[in-house]
């Protein structure tokens, strides 16, 4: 795993956002990816119903940095 992600779930883990050792996963049940270039800001992507990257419509990806 990404040493970035790894130290982002510790703290959302300490913090108590989350709880045991399943992040929850996107619509579809597929694992979101977590990116972070510092470790204090992140983007969640979602790679949409088809799982891949690129699509449009419900394969569409889905970015936090979007919002």
């Amino acid at each position: 795993l990404h040493t970035a992600y790894r130290r982002q779930r510790q703290m959302c883990i300490r913090d108590s956002y989350l709880r045991g050792k399943n992040l929850p996963g996107d619509g579809w049940d597929s694992p979101f990816r977590y990116i972070s270039e510092n470790g204090n800001e992140y983007e969640i992507i979602s790679l949409g119903a088809d799982g891949i990257d690129g699509g449009v419509d419900l394969d569409a990806d889905i970015s936090s940095s979007d919002l």
